[in-house]
């Protein structure tokens, strides 16, 4: 936990979210799903596509203290 940030994660399923201030009013900075693999990554986003959600694909981005890949 930092003084700007705080994250949780849920076991099952595997969601988590996060609260920040960082540069803004406090507040919920994101919700992801957050799958152990680049294959789970991949499969997850293809099923979102399939649905017809936009998504857009980020690769090793530094976002919340993490960096990670991300669609």
């Amino acid at each position: 936990m930092k003084d700007d940030y705080a994250k949780w994660m849920l076991d099952d399923p595997k969601v988590n979210f996060a609260i920040s201030e960082r540069g803004r009013a406090a507040g919920l900075d994101h919700v992801g799903v957050q799958v152990d693999s680049r294959p789970e990554l991949d499969a997850l986003s293809a099923r979102l596509k399939a649905a017809g959600a936009q998504t857009f694909d980020q690769e090793a981005t530094a976002c919340c203290y993490a960096r990670s890949d991300k669609t």
